[in-house]
């Protein structure tokens, strides 16, 4: 009897967590603010219920947030329950932001190329709706909208399209 009760509540628990899935925050070490500022897939990979990391995924940081250099859990975690309802889990202790002025005050040039040959990508998969995010290194450089090869973990190599600094996606 406390066997079937066992089981009875583990498939109740794994049904709701289904149903009301946590999202996941993978911080990165570094991210560099643009002139337009700075995004949420700037400084994290996201997993979890597809409409909520969508929807976080694209949100704008505002300035004053990381204008000391960095973006720490405690301040992420308080942008992202504003966002969402759901559970959140930050993997990572904080970002230290790259800010777009120079200590002359002077602002950086913007490089051509937005991913170099070696730089660590998250290539998304997408196939008839399904995405899959998978990590990789970049095997040649390029701009926002050119197509680049990224390896993957298991050697081997794919083709997607540069989104951002660090997004690559592959439309199969």
């Amino acid at each position: 009897m406390m066997l079937k009760w066992g089981y009875g509540a583990l498939a109740i628990l794994l049904y709701s967590s289904i149903l009301h899935g946590d999202v996941r925050v993978y911080l990165f070490p570094e991210a560099e603010a643009g002139k337009d500022g700075l995004r949420m897939e700037d400084v994290a990979k996201f997993e979890g219920p597809v409409n909520e990391v969508e929807m976080i995924r694209g949100a704008v940081i505002e300035k004053r947030i990381y204008s000391d250099g960095f973006l720490d859990r405690s301040r992420l975690h308080e942008l992202l329950r504003e966002m969402t309802g759901e559970t959140i889990h930050i993997y990572g202790n904080a970002v230290k932001i790259i800010l777009p002025v120079s200590l002359d005050g002077r602002e950086k040039k913007q490089e051509d190329s937005l991913v170099k040959s070696g730089d660590p990508v998250v290539l998304a998969i997408i196939k008839r709706g399904i995405r899959i995010e998978v990590d990789g290194v970049a095997v040649n450089g390029g701009s926002e909208g050119d197509m680049i090869t990224v390896k993957v973990k298991n050697r081997k190599s794919l083709q997607g399209v540069i989104v951002n600094r660090r997004l690559v996606e592959a439309r199969l």
